[in-house]
């Protein structure tokens, strides 16, 4: 703590300042512009737009890095008042007031008790479920933690292995993909570490079947899967092991349906137009400005299928599974926080954003289900398993691999020595 003999306020330098107010004036000046740039550069944050990922006509991988917002102008330090000509009466009160301020440990370090000393890349998609991550980074728990945090967007979770596996990103947040499994079969340093999120009857994005009323009056019910027409979002999706899933638990056979790879907007209108029967509604088409036509309706029939099932993962690169435990176990800490914070009803402004973007009501988006949220991290190597299951039956692997080889849990709070 700083004391008057740092300032040297001893009786003959008060004596001395009194007898000489420009000295006074001079030594309360240079405190006033330390305050002043204190306070300033405390609000003053620069703000950069996120990578994107783009792909090109044949699918190779291209980072376009957008070029970052202008900076802003360096902020004006006020002048420090004029300070008053010292009296025997004005002496004593000034004095108190600058061994109060100078008696404040953190206003002299700008009330920063931890500078961000690691910088690290974060792939993350354009989805909702990417909330509870933005609002870590919002609400400054990721520079609480020493971190400083970037986004390069990427459409999805295939398209983001090949960036932890090469490097490119140090941490990324995707559902399950035979990718993943893949690449640590051919011996990429990448893992799982924590889990996000599950599927939860009436809250979840991903899993979310719609189907045709005019096709099932009676309701969406499994003995009514046989020749159906299926609308997917791509090949070798989540929404494919969701439809394997629900087909294997009615007892109809993959070849008993036929399925269309389209994208969820085009998917949407296709049901409208009958040429499609159900859809899997990743994206949450319900939240669309335009709403979802009146003869498409939301089934549970695969949330009673899955129960409470983990589809969503963070995911590390070798640089921080082989740079040392803090940066990692830093990393953590501060995206669950994100997720109670989430939880509990903060919302980052990426929500409304996104909104906007994506031509969704905000409100509805706000307002939506977030109990979906993994608020431990903990994951479960069952649910895993089938993800696995699925892969090889499809036979989407190319190698065997066990759930086990695809986690690390180390960096868990909950891990042993983590306290």
């Amino acid at each position: 703590m700083l004391t008057s003999e740092v300032f040297d306020l001893k009786p003959t330098s008060v004596s001395r300042s009194r007898k000489d107010p420009k000295l006074a004036k001079f030594f309360l000046g240079g405190l006033g512009d330390l305050v002043s740039h204190c306070l300033f550069t405390r609000t003053v944050r620069s703000r950069s737009r996120p990578e994107r990922l783009s792909l090109d006509s044949r699918s190779s991988w291209s980072v376009a890095r957008f070029e970052p917002e202008p900076n802003p102008p360096a902020p004006q330090h006020p002048q420090p008042p004029e300070v008053l000509p010292f009296g025997p009466t004005s002496w004593n009160g000034t004095r108190r007031r600058l061994l109060s301020l100078a008696a404040a440990p953190g206003l002299l370090s700008c009330g920063r008790a931890r500078r961000p000393s690691r910088s690290l890349r974060v792939a993350v998609s354009p989805r909702v479920t990417m909330a509870s991550t933005y609002l870590a980074k919002e609400r400054g728990f990721f520079d609480a933690e020493g971190l400083d945090v970037s986004f390069v967007e990427v459409p999805g979770s295939r398209e983001a292995v090949p960036l932890l596996a090469g490097g490119q990103v140090d941490v990324a947040m995707f559902s399950f993909t035979p990718a993943l499994a893949n690449a640590i079969s051919r011996g990429s340093r990448i893992r799982i570490v924590a889990a996000r999120e599950e599927i939860r009857p009436g809250c979840s994005e991903l899993g979310a079947l719609y189907y045709r009323r005019q096709r099932f009056p009676n309701g969406l019910r499994p003995q009514d899967l046989k020749r159906v027409r299926v609308a997917l979002a791509s090949d070798s999706s989540t929404n494919e092991f969701f439809l394997y899933t629900l087909l294997r638990s009615a007892g109809v056979s993959y070849s008993d349906v036929r399925v269309s790879t389209m994208k969820i907007e085009e998917a949407v209108a296709a049901a409208s137009a009958g040429y499609v029967d159900m859809f899997f509604g990743s994206g949450r088409p319900n939240f669309m400005d335009r709403g979802l036509p009146a003869d498409l309706v939301r089934s549970d029939i695969l949330d009673r299928a899955l129960g409470e099932f983990q589809y969503s993962y963070v995911v590390y690169s070798a640089t921080l599974l082989d740079g040392g435990m803090e940066p990692g176990a830093s990393f953590l800490r501060a995206y669950l926080r994100g997720a109670r914070a989430f939880v509990a009803g903060d919302s980052p402004r990426f929500l409304d954003d996104l909104a906007r973007r994506l031509h969704l009501k905000a409100e509805l988006v706000r307002a939506a289900c977030r109990q979906n949220v993994s608020l431990t991290g903990e994951v479960r190597t069952a649910d895993l398993d089938r993800w696995l299951a699925w892969a090889a039956d499809k036979r989407y692997l190319t190698h065997p691999i066990t759930s086990a080889q695809l986690v690390d849990l180390r960096f868990h709070p909950a891990a042993p020595g983590k306290g």
